[in-house]
This record gives C-alpha cells, sequence and structure tokens, in this order.
C-alpha cells in the first residue's frame, strides 16, 4: 500500500483526564505511517506538560500550542501544519480501533475515493456501547450522490471517523477552513464544502471509532446558551447550502434545526428567556422548518422517540413544562439522542 502519510489531528482543550487514552489508541495503529498533530487550544489544565511528554515518546507526535480560540481555529491550524497525503480528526475523548487508519487507507487506496469512512461505536464513560453507526460496504458515489446520503443514517455529519484527501481541503489554491463563528455544528458546514471540492466517497461497513458521550459536553447539552444558537445558525447554513448543490425537498439539516429549535423554545418558554425565544423563532420562520417539519414529521432517519416528542409538542404547545418533562424523561432513559 505504500508509505502514504496519514496527519492525525487532535485539538485539545483542558483534555488531561483523556489524553492518555486517545494518544495510546493512536500511537498503536497498525498502521504506522502517521504524523500525530496536537493542537493545544489554551488549556488551563495538565493537558500540554501531558503533550510535551508523549511529544519525548514518540517522534511522530508534533505539539502546537495558541490561545484558546475554540475547535475550529484549533483544527485550521493543525490543517496548516499537516504534511501527510490524507487528514484525519481525533477529538481527545475519543479512541481508535488500533487497525482503523490501516482499514481507512486501505479502502481509500484500492477505490482512489477523496474521502472514506468508517463506523462508530457510540460509548459511555463506562465504556459500554449504547449504539452503532455505520457506512454501506464498498459504497462509492459521487457529490449528489454523497450530499443526498447526509439524509440518512448511515452518513452522519461527523469528521473524526473519516480520512481526507489533503489536497481536496487545503493546498496552494484554497482553503477549506473550519468557521470560529459556530461553537457547534462547525463540523456540519466544514463537511458540505469539502464535499463541494470531491468526487467520489467510499465507505468500510466496520465499527472502528469510538465516540464516548461526555456528560455536560457542549454536543450533548440541551441549556439555554450562545452555543445552542451557534448550533441552529450552523444548521441554517446547511440548509441552505445543500437546497443550492442538489435540488431536493428533503433534507436531514432541517430535520434537525427544527427538532432543536422546538426543543429549546420549549425550555425558553418554561424559563420565561422571551428574547431567546424570539431569536429561536426568527430561525424557524427564516426557514419554514416548522412547515416542513409538520409535512415530514414521519421520516424515517428521526429516531422514535423523537417523533413521538416532536407530535407532542404539536398537542401540548401552550404546556411547556408538561412537555419537556416528559421529553428529559425519555432522554435520560433512552441516550440514542442524535
Amino acid at each position: 500500500m505504500g508509505k502514504d502519510v496519514i496527519s492525525v489531528i487532535i485539538p485539545i482543550y483542558n483534555g488531561e483526564l483523556y489524553i492518555e487514552r486517545c494518544l495510546n489508541s493512536i500511537v498503536n495503529q497498525t498502521y504506522e505511517y502517521l504524523e500525530i498533530i496536537l493542537v493545544n487550544d489554551g488549556s488551563s489544565d495538565r493537558s500540554e506538560n501531558i503533550c510535551i511528554e508523549w511529544k519525548k515518546r514518540d517522534k511522530r507526535i508534533h505539539l502546537y500550542s495558541q490561545v484558546n480560540k475554540g475547535v475550529s481555529e484549533a483544527r485550521n491550524l493543525g490543517m496548516s501544519k499537516a504534511t501527510g497525503k490524507y487528514i484525519a480528526f481525533v477529538d481527545v475523548d475519543d479512541t481508535c480501533e488500533s487497525d482503523m487508519y490501516y482499514c481507512l487507507h486501505e479502502r481509500i487506496s484500492k477505490t482512489h475515493s477523496d474521502i472514506v469512512y468508517c463506523g462508530l461505536n457510540r460509548r459511555n464513560q463506562q465504556n459500554v456501547i449504547l449504539r452503532q453507526q455505520a457506512g454501506i460496504d464498498s459504497l462509492q458515489c459521487n457529490i449528489s450522490v454523497a450530499i443526498e446520503q447526509l439524509k440518512e443514517k448511515y452518513y452522519d455529519c461527523m469528521t473524526f471517523n473519516r480520512l481526507f484527501l489533503r489536497e481536496r481541503i487545503w493546498n496552494d489554491n484554497y482553503q477549506i477552513k473550519f468557521k470560529n463563528c459556530y461553537a457547534i455544528g462547525e463540523d456540519y458546514v466544514w463537511l458540505l464544502e469539502v464535499l463541494r471540492k470531491c468526487n467520489s466517497v467510499s465507505a468500510i461497513n466496520k465499527y472502528l471509532y469510538n465516540y464516548y458521550m461526555i456528560e455536560g459536553s457542549a454536543s450533548h447539552s440541551i441549556c439555554l446558551d450562545k452555543r445552542n444558537l451557534y448550533h441552529l445558525y450552523a444548521l441554517e447554513e446547511c440548509s441552505r447550502n445543500i437546497e443550492s448543490m442538489v435540488n431536493t425537498g428533503k433534507n436531514d439539516p432541517k430535520n434537525r434545526l427544527y427538532i432543536q429549535a422546538r426543543i429549546l423554545t420549549l425550555i425558553a418558554y418554561v424559563k420565561k428567556d422571551y428574547d431567546y425565544l424570539r431569536e429561536i423563532e426568527i430561525v424557524v420562520r427564516r426557514n419554514q422548518a416548522e412547515k416542513y417539519w409538520f409535512i415530514n414529521r414521519e421520516n424515517s432517519n428521526i429516531s422514535k422517540m423523537k417523533q413521538v416528542f416532536m407530535n407532542i409538542t404539536y398537542k401540548l404547545r401552550v404546556n411547556g413544562k408538561i412537555t419537556l418533562w416528559i421529553y428529559n424523561f425519555a432522554r435520560d432513559k433512552k441516550l440514542e439522542i442524535r
């Protein structure tokens, strides 16, 4: 398969509890030709010191530090330093199976794809698998098909279970950067921009990335703060981009946009945060998301629990406290929230 170098970019912000677990899974990959780029994003804990010790142990590890600018700028810095033929991303609180990069490289080499992705295990902190998501084996497609697949269960808007041909995203003519205006959802927007430049996407039906559900993390918390508004804005941009790229009446980002908006609307109603409520409703109206959901509320891509929740919100719209209690109860009992 040759000696193609894979640049693995790992943004780190206060990850002292997870760095050892993460890096152990990377340095022990069966595919050895790795350039491991650690970007310390202004951590205030022992993260940088731990990274320095790892750098001494393995010559493939490179460490860069910046003042805290967020995960998007950390990934951008990592891409600017990458020299490998391929680029990959890993979150510091996650791990990879030992043959992940061997399998991804084997598939991308055989198919000559621009992107290849694998399945993932969603795990809790006790390492129990809560749910698995996988790609379709031997899939190869053009850009239009890839964008259509963003609506499906097996093709999510994630960056970390993928291998990207570096020249498609970062070269002398253009650099596709993560936008730092989104605290959540930045990967949705970035991946769509990458797909614009790609010719083919392939996948392997193996669960090789371990995605840990960290309680209280930005991507799993539902509360009233700016991060959730950023998520809405990111989904809003994705909805616009997909519609401009492919003529389709249905797309997953619009489903997500409306679901997130309805949940936040309920919380804003209970907390009597009317300024926040107005901002959410502006996004929903601008995208006609409510109308979209009403027409497609039985969409198979939406979990049954969310379908029940959304239907409750229509019937009990004025009773936000009851609906919110039902949703939180269901969410506690079933952690398959996406």
